[in-house]
């Protein structure tokens, strides 16, 4: 992770790493001997509900995960769709629990956690031993990465096209149609690259200079894409010749037979968390969940079915070589990407994308 220092990391509500997650534990005792969570949703139950993504995505959970984890434990696994920050926030101030894990996002775990929302790891069910180091950041442990990169039509660009993003920027080095990502945080970052800014120094973002940056590219982005069906359709249909992407569904779309290239270099790697609410009646039985999620065949299966990179390296006995390489985490991508600070990010992430809507529509 691109890291920064407790100092740099100040944002203006005064709270850094050390104060965040020292103010978590403080939050723990409070909000578990808070009055309004009731008896009866402490109550335990053999059924486990898990907040995740419909679709292919819950396809692919069901089949690696839910399956397998019921024939294990007898617990049945029933999930609540689709994913929402907003459900994990009522259900811990109301104590009225639609589900007792989920997988989010680490900056999304930063806003939660600020917010007092997340259950501590249960160290009597989670075994540090077998899990990478670092696997445990901001109440939650890591299960997969997932990366944005750049992608370009073959076709157009058939003795290799734009390499990183300040090719992307370069309009007249590599002419075509552009695409852009409706995500203020990635499009800044990758503006601020374009500008010649190093990753390893990426964060805190100059914002200021980033949408300078953006500035320049907004006339040649003919399309902004918000979902990944979209950006599937946009490259398939040829109606752009590069753009940002997730790898995930760059993956899908090659698979398809679309004549992309998915450039890695300076690609954005997100790293996905399992995490469970505060106070979730069947806490112990959510850890027990994503601890049987993170064993290598499980965890090597879902990613195999989604192209989302693996955090336990083992995982990749179980997917293709051909598939691995479009993973985040395979041996040959890990070093030319980069991860953002989650704590800057998630600090940050309201009013950057608020200002970010505003810019798109000026």
């Amino acid at each position: 992770m691109t890291g920064t220092s407790d100092s740099k990391n100040k944002t203006r509500t005064g709270i850094n790493r050390r104060t965040l997650i020292k103010g978590g534990t403080a939050a723990s005792a409070a909000v578990l001997a808070a009055p309004f969570v009731s008896h009866k949703a402490r109550a335990k139950s053999k059924t486990l509900y898990i907040n995740t993504w419909g679709g292919s995505w819950g396809k692919a959970e069901a089949k690696a995960y839910y399956v397998p984890f019921e024939k294990a434990t007898g617990i049945t696994v029933k999930p609540v769709t689709p994913f929402s920050l907003a459900k994990l926030k009522a259900q811990v101030r109301t104590g009225n629990y639609q589900f007792s894990v989920a997988g989010m996002g680490r900056s999304s775990s930063i806003s939660a956690l600020k917010e007092n929302l997340l259950e501590h790891i249960h160290y009597d069910v989670i075994d540090l031993t077998q899990l990478p180091s670092d696997s445990i950041a901001y109440n939650g442990i890591a299960r997969h990465l997932v990366s944005t990169n750049l992608v370009y039509q073959k076709k157009k660009f058939p003795n290799g096209g734009p390499q990183s993003w300040a090719d992307f920027w370069d309009v007249k080095k590599f002419p075509g149609t552009r695409g852009g990502y409706k995500d203020g945080a990635r499009m800044c970052a990758f503006a601020l690259l374009a500008d010649g800014v190093p990753k390893e120094k990426l964060y805190p973002l100059d914002v200021d200079r980033a949408f300078r940056s953006l500035d320049r590219i907004k006339p040649h982005i003919k399309i902004w894409w918000r979902r990944g069906s979209q950006s599937v359709q946009l490259v398939r249909d040829g109606e752009v010749d590069m753009m940002p992407m997730w790898n995930t569904r760059a993956g899908v779309a090659v698979e398809q037979g679309v004549p992309i290239e998915v450039v890695w270099n300076q690609a954005h790697v997100r790293r996905s968390n399992w995490i469970v609410p505060r106070a979730a009646p069947n806490a112990r039985e959510g850890w027990q969940f994503a601890k049987f999620c993170l064993q290598p065949e499980n965890l090597g299966n879902f990613c195999r079915m989604m192209n989302t990179g693996p955090w336990i390296p083992a995982a990749f006995k179980y997917i293709p070589e051909k598939k691995a390489k479009m993973m985040p985490t395979w041996k040959e991508n890990v070093s030319l990407g980069y991860q953002p600070d989650p704590l800057w990010v998630g600090m940050n992430m309201s009013q950057l994308t608020k200002r970010f809507n505003q810019w798109l529509v000026s």
